[in-house]
C-alpha cells in the first residue's frame, strides 16, 4: 500500500491499478474482505484510502472452468462497473507468441513447431475445457502449450515423447511427434521456391501461424515473401503479415509503404490499359 500510494504521488498524472487476481479462488466470505477496497476505495472503514488516480482490477476464473472457484459474491459482483469473459482465441495467441522471448534469448515466446501444430489443428488441440464430473488426465490450455515450447527449447529442440505426454496425453503427444518429421517453409523456402503446394496449410489459423513465421524475412526479401502470402494465404493473412512484419520499425514501414503504392499504380496502369482495350 505504501508502494502503490508513493508512486501515485511521483505519477500523479498517470492512472496505476490495483490488480487482484484469483478472486474467485477463495470461499465467498473471504472475499468480502475486498469489499472495502472495491466499494469504498479503502483497505478498511479507517485505513488505508486508495489514492485519486488508483483504478481496481480483478481476476478469477468461472466454476465451469475451475472446481476450486467459487461464485463471487452478489454485492460485491454488481458494485464491479463491468465484466469482461474472456475465452482462448487461437490467432490472438499465435500473434502473442510469435514476440520475442524473455526467457529464451534469440528465441520466440512459442516454439514456431508448437505454432505451426496449434495452428494446424485448432481448438481440437489448443483448448479443453474443464469438466468437474469427469476430470481430464491432462489439461490442454495455452499456458500448458508454453510449457512445451520450454521443454522443446530446453532440449536444444530435441522432443522427447515421455516428457511431452506427461503435458499434453499421449495422443497428441504422439501427434505433434509425427508432425514435427514436416518440414516447415521458411523465409528461404520461399525466396527460393524450394517448396510443394501440398505443404501450404488450408486451414486459416494454420496459414496464420506460417505467415507470423515468415515476418522475420529481411527487407530485400519482402517482397518476395508478401507475393508468396497473396498468392497462397489470401489479402486478409497478408494485411496481419504486413502489420507484424513492420512492428515498430520506421524503415520497414516507410520500405512497405513504397511497395504498396508502386502495387497500386500498377493496379491502375492495369485497369486503365483494360479500358482502352474495351474502347478500342
Amino acid at each position: 500500500y505504501a508502494d502503490l500510494c508513493k508512486k501515485c504521488q511521483q505519477e500523479p498524472n498517470q492512472n496505476h491499478v490495483l490488480f487482484i487476481d484469483e478472486i474467485t479462488n477463495v470461499k465467498p466470505n473471504e472475499q468480502s474482505l475486498v469489499y472495502h477496497i472495491v466499494l469504498n476505495r479503502a483497505i478498511g472503514p479507517n485505513v488505508g484510502q486508495l489514492p485519486d488516480n488508483v483504478v481496481v482490477a480483478a481476476a478469477g476464473n468461472s466454476i465451469d472452468e475451475s472446481e476450486a472457484a467459487y461464485n463471487m459474491p452478489e454485492p460485491l459482483f454488481r458494485r464491479f462497473d463491468g465484466h469482461i469473459e474472456l475465452k482462448p482465441d487461437i490467432q490472438q495467441w499465435l500473434e502473442w507468441g510469435s514476440k520475442n522471448s524473455l526467457k529464451h534469448q534469440g528465441q520466440l515466446r512459442v516454439h514456431p513447431l508448437v505454432a505451426s501444430f496449434v495452428g494446424t489443428y485448432g481448438d481440437s488441440v489448443f483448448y479443453s475445457p474443464y469438466d468437474a464430473e469427469n476430470p481430464p488426465k491432462y489439461a490442454i490450455d495455452p499456458r500448458g502449450w508454453e510449457k512445451v515450447s520450454d521443454l522443446i527449447y530446453a532440449n536444444h529442440g530435441v522432443l522427447r515423447k515421455e516428457l511431452l505426454e506427461n503435458k499434453v496425453g499421449k495422443s497428441i503427444a504422439t501427434s505433434l511427434m509425427e508432425y514435427a518429421k514436416i518440414l516447415p517453409i521458411t523465409v528461404e523456402d520461399v525466396v527460393t521456391e524450394n517448396y510443394h503446394y501440398n505443404e501450404i496449410p488450408t486451414k486459416f489459423d494454420a496459414k496464420y501461424a506460417l505467415a507470423l513465421s515468415l515476418r522475420f524475412a529481411k527487407i530485400d526479401e519482402i517482397k518476395l515473401v508478401r507475393n508468396f502470402i497473396r498468392e497462397h494465404l489470401g489479402a486478409e493473412i497478408l494485411k496481419m503479415f504486413d502489420v507484424a512484419w513492420v512492428g515498430n520499425d520506421d524503415e520497414k514501414a516507410l520500405h512497405l509503404k513504397a511497395i504498396q503504392i508502386a502495387e497500386d499504380n500498377q493496379i491502375l496502369r492495369g485497369n486503365s490499359n483494360d479500358n482502352d482495350k474495351a474502347k478500342a
